[in-house]
């Protein structure tokens, strides 16, 4: 088991897409990333940089790419440019991060994809980059057969590929995040998180974390328990300058750790 100080917060980029649409942006974000405390990143960013120089940018801000967001149909068509961009990043994991829109309403094509996600395991393995499923509300949808979440879990745990939970979008469909971490039947070594508030309109809203509802406390204890490495700050919005809610987000969350 994981002592608590062991767990890791790092940033998945998507949440900075807004500034990173050119070189120079990615530049001046990877520093204010850095500043933010943050070491470790999670890579998902418009493609306007070569991965060396992206390597070289976050080397120079004393960040680590921890993993990258690849869609299963860019590593089913080109897994050879995959692996090259993974190694430039000195990079071991790749997250599918979604299944496509149009592909969500029929269970058999969903669980499709899941086992084409296995069936890169062993290919990659090889040179040394694992593979993970991420996922969103739509998995804990009703179907006749069952809820895909739990089926896409049980696909990966026997193709030996690994899960990437994401803790609020279980809160979001109505499952209790820190049960949820400890029953799941595949790998997991990382998490993303967001925190969320209720809404005036009766909706449910993105916050930094420590300044919405979740229990992050009984949270993190049940990721320690899951020896789970990284937990990775994901804020899709935010209501606040996105800049402060990843540094806000951070200091929660490393307080948090050496409390626990």
């Amino acid at each position: 088991m994981l002592q608590m100080g062991d767990m890791k917060v790092g940033l998945q980029l998507f949440t900075l897409r807004e500034h990173m649409k050119t070189p120079d942006d990615i530049k001046q974000t990877m520093a204010k990333v850095a500043g933010a405390g943050y070491q470790y990143v999670e890579v998902c960013m418009p493609d306007v940089m070569p991965p060396e120089e992206l390597a070289g940018v976050l080397k120079e801000n004393g960040l680590t790419a921890m993993s990258t967001h690849v869609a299963e149909a860019k590593i089913k068509d080109d897994m050879d440019g995959m692996i090259a961009r993974q190694k430039a990043l000195s990079c071991n994991d790749i997250i599918v991060p979604s299944i496509p829109k149009e592909l969500r309403g029929d269970l058999d094509t969903m669980l499709q994809v899941v086992t084409n996600i296995t069936k890169y395991v062993e290919p990659l393995r090889k040179h040394g980059i694992n593979i993970h499923y991420h996922n969103h509300t739509f998995e804990f949808a009703y179907f006749e057969q069952g809820t895909p979440m739990d089926l896409m879990c049980d696909i990966l745990k026997q193709g030996d590929a690994y899960f990437e939970p994401d803790l609020y979008w279980a809160q979001a469909s109505g499952i209790n995040p820190e049960k949820w971490v400890s029953s799941i039947t595949a790998k997991v070594d990382r998490v993303h998180v967001k925190d969320m508030r209720g809404t005036p309109q009766n909706s449910c809203e993105m916050y930094p974390i420590g300044f919405g509802n979740m229990d992050w406390p009984g949270i993190l204890r049940a990721c320690k328990e899951r020896d789970v490495e990284y937990v990775v700050v994901e804020l899709d919005s935010t209501p606040w300058d996105v800049f402060k809610s990843i540094a806000q987000s951070h200091e929660y969350l490393t307080n948090l750790i050496k409390k626990l």
